[in-house]
């Protein structure tokens, strides 16, 4: 290998870890994906059949603007599910939980990044702001 090669070796590995990192801190997190998928269960009671299950994933809602959970919430509610599930990723951070503040900032701050975040608020409350109400449902909460 040629000293000449391996400075365009280097350029293009370094040129594709900052467009990696590029992706996954600018473009990926404020990408909203909405994807309809039906499922054949053998079996299922004639009431269920067409059943629509709306599903919010990765919420981060310490890390999130709130504008954009709201955007992803009425995106939801427009396909009009007849349920909705809040799975993976809800908030971040150890310790995180529905009742208490979330992990990022102190109350009053605009958060790690700047900008719009709600970091002094619980989880709870962030959904409360964009009109959808957490009811217990058998230990944990749902939609």
């Amino acid at each position: 290998m040629t000293f000449r090669f391996l400075i365009r070796l280097v350029s293009v590995l370094l040129f594709l870890a900052v467009a990696a990192a590029v992706d996954a801190y600018l473009v990926e997190p404020r990408l909203l994906v909405t994807e309809r998928v039906t499922v054949k269960i053998p079996g299922l009671p004639e009431n269920l059949e067409g059943f629509t299950i709306g599903v919010l994933s990765d919420l981060h809602l310490d890390l999130t603007p709130t504008d954009r959970v709201r955007r992803a919430a009425e995106t939801l509610a427009g396909l009009e599910p007849d349920v909705v599930v809040v799975v993976g990723d809800f908030s971040g951070g150890v310790g995180s939980s529905l009742e208490g503040p979330a992990s990022f900032g102190s109350p009053g701050s605009s958060g790690p990044n700047g900008g719009s975040k709600s970091p002094s608020k619980s989880p709870r409350e962030i959904m409360e702001l964009i009109d959808y109400v957490l009811e217990p449902v058998s230990g944990a909460y749902g939609v």
